[in-house]
């Protein structure tokens, strides 16, 4: 009897451990566009003001933002400064794969930075600038959805989780 009561409560406990895992992968994913969003307004900021090469502006930026975009930003500056050749777009799609590949991100948030990169490199400083108005722009909205989306989901995947793990146990008994 007591091993099918601690079984039970396992069997509730991981599903509903599932469902809050649901949830925080959509804060994760949540955490990690505001800190792309920030490494951008980094970004923008230092081909702004302080004038800077793209190059010089990604590693100023790597060196102040945290996450994966610091590491990007900063490999994409060392390959940018070595000059193989390779345009601009190219080397930011393939650092931008490397890095851009965590399970909770979406398809089109990682696609979205790849553009970002991809017409960045073929512009002037004013066009940059309107380039990385427009991905924040994109970043803001997908934020806000997302916020209204945790408010609402989240909630109901930890909920979901334990009446799925306490259908089973019934289903079990």
């Amino acid at each position: 009897m007591l091993g099918k009561i601690v079984g039970s409560m396992l069997v509730i406990v991981a599903c509903g451990g599932g469902g809050i895992l649901i949830g925080q992968q959509m804060r994760r994913r949540y955490d990690t566009l505001s800190e792309g969003r920030r490494a951008v307004q980094l970004l923008q900021a230092q081909i702004r003001t302080e004038g800077s090469s793209l190059p010089e502006a990604l590693r100023e930026t790597g060196e102040h933002c945290g996450g994966i975009y610091k590491e990007m930003f900063r490999e994409l500056s060392s390959e940018m400064l070595l000059f193989r050749g390779e345009p601009v777009r190219s080397l930011w799609g393939e650092v931008a794969e490397r890095h851009l590949t965590e399970p909770y991100l979406k398809e089109e948030d990682a696609a979205q930075f790849v553009l970002l990169g991809e017409q960045l490199g073929m512009t002037d400083r004013k066009m940059q600038e309107t380039i990385l108005e427009r991905y924040l722009e994109y970043t803001d909205h997908e934020l806000a959805e997302l916020l209204t989306e945790m408010k609402d989901k989240t909630r109901l995947y930890r909920n979901l989780g334990f009446l799925f793990g306490t259908f089973v146990t019934i289903l079990l008994l």
